[in-house]
């Protein structure tokens, strides 16, 4: 049996009740936010999971590229013939190089790594996104051990807690404002 608490059960703090005297002021308020939640330190950490995410998805598609223009040789004397009118000379070599290497060097052991590494790493630049939001919105993770990687497994998008506020549609269970009903 799930128990759900209505959006409009909660209170809400308004953005624009910032009850500051001066600037300085809030411009404090943010900075001592900031550091107490970390928000540097997960801004790098998201930004290395990025760039980690971006190699292994470079490897998969140029594999993939080489296996579409290995398989067919009209498609890749087209896109040639394309590029060769639009660049210029040295940048249309340089190019159909990169296209035959790509070609002769795609192998299904290269696409295999491709896509895991991409899977991996992008899945933990989204869990590393889920953290940096569940503090920055100070809402502690309630899941069941098994429930949170079972979600952390499926990459499920609907979960990430940018917007945390209790409904009708978000079991008790999940919803961890502070104040709200446990």
């Amino acid at each position: 049996m799930q128990f759900s608490v209505p959006a409009n059960a909660l209170p809400r703090k308004s953005p624009w009740r910032l009850h500051v005297s001066s600037v300085t002021t809030l411009l404090q308020r943010v900075w001592t936010s900031s550091y107490e939640d970390g928000v540097y330190n997960r801004a790098a950490e998201l930004a290395y999971f990025f760039f980690l995410s971006l190699f292994p998805g470079v490897i998969f598609i140029t594999t993939l590229l080489g296996f579409i223009f290995k398989s067919n040789t009209q498609l890749t004397v087209l896109l040639l013939q394309y590029l060769s009118t639009t660049l210029p000379g040295t940048a249309f070599e340089l190019i159909r190089t990169v296209i035959t290497e790509v070609t002769r060097s795609s192998g299904s052991g290269k696409l295999t790594f491709g896509i895991l590494a991409a899977l991996w790493t992008a899945n933990s630049g989204m869990n590393a996104l889920e953290d940096a939001l569940n503090a920055v919105y100070k809402v502690k993770e309630s899941r069941p051990a098994l429930e949170d990687i079972r979600h952390r497994a499926q990459l499920d998008r609907r979960s990430v807690t940018a917007d945390h506020r209790c409904t009708d549609r978000i079991p008790l269970w999940r919803c961890t404002r502070p104040g709200s009903l446990q």
